[in-house]
This record gives C-alpha cells, sequence and structure tokens, in this order.
C-alpha cells in the first residue's frame, strides 16, 4: 500500500509564513521572561546570601565586622549599589541586565572586581576591597553560570509554550 500526498506551493508558502509569525511573535515574550529571570537571580545575590554568586565572597576582616556590626558581608546597605540594576528591552526581543548609572556610586566596579589595599583607594581607613560579585558569572570567562543558565532556559522554554501553545 502506497500513499502518496500532494502539498501545493501556495499551501507550503502559507504555512511558512502562519510559523514565521508565530515565532517572531514569541520573541520578545521569551527574551523579557529571560531578562526578568537574570534579573532576579542578580537581585538575590545582594544579601548576605546569594542563589548564584559568581564567586564565594570573602569574610569580613574582624575590624571592619566590628566597625559596621555585622560578621557577613552585604552589599545591600543603602540599596544605592542595588538601584543601578536595570533591565532595558530594545523592542525586538533582545533584553539586557546591568548596572547602569554607575557613576553615581562609582564603587560598583570595585566590588564586582575586587581592589587590593595598594590601589590607590581614596577613602579614609579603606583597604583592600576583596570582589563580591552579585552577577552570576563565572570569574575565569565570564560566561553565565551553569544553575542560572538553566534556569533561564526554563523560563524561555515556559514563555515560548506559553506563547506558542
Amino acid at each position: 500500500m502506497n500513499a502518496t500526498i500532494q502539498i501545493s506551493p501556495a499551501s507550503l508558502r502559507s504555512f511558512e509564513a502562519d510559523l514565521a509569525r508565530r515565532l517572531a511573535a514569541a520573541r520578545q515574550p521569551v527574551q523579557a521572561a529571560m531578562a526578568d529571570t537574570f534579573f532576579g537571580v542578580v537581585e538575590s545575590n545582594f544579601g548576605s546570601t546569594g542563589w548564584d554568586r559568581g564567586n564565594d565572597w570573602q569574610r569580613l576582616s574582624p575590624s571592619y565586622a566590628k566597625k559596621v556590626g555585622r560578621t557577613f558581608a552585604t552589599l545591600l546597605v543603602t540599596g544605592a549599589l542595588k538601584a543601578t540594576l536595570q533591565k532595558e528591552s530594545n523592542g525586538e526581543g533582545s533584553a539586557t541586565v546591568s548596572m547602569g548609572n554607575t557613576g553615581q556610586v562609582p564603587y560598583a566596579l570595585a566590588h564586582h572586581h575586587g581592589r587590593p589595599s595598594n590601589f590607590g583607594w581614596t577613602q579614609p581607613g579603606s583597604g583592600e576591597l576583596p570582589a563580591r560579585r552579585v552577577f552570576p558569572l563565572n570569574p575565569f570567562n565570564d560566561e553565565v553560570n551553569d544553575r542560572t543558565k538553566r534556569l533561564v532556559e526554563q523560563a524561555a522554554k515556559l514563555a515560548a509554550k506559553g506563547v506558542l501553545s
């Protein structure tokens, strides 16, 4: 038994056009879901514990712990650093999570990269500033950590499923 199915070129073009429209419509919501998820991970990394930090945070020195009245490191003291977090979308399905307005928080990059005590930090009494990354990036290659990557991919799949179903 044989069956022959013939699809007209017009029918195939219609199918392709419909598929292209549906995929284009999914692009922005999928990118937004990915950015929202990544943003949430970065936000969670500011406190005394983080969900998926780029490195383990060095403990506070005993003298600094005594000065600030706590024994754990946190980048959430005044909220100024966390307030520099931004999510931007270009409207074409691309989204970016970054720290903007770092001019108002000049120590933002110092926290990300760290600063040795001989770097010339201008604040009195400030010594070494260890790197305390909030972005879930591997410090050796700046790639997104596997744990966050899996979470962002899951958010993309759920968003795509919701749009395409």
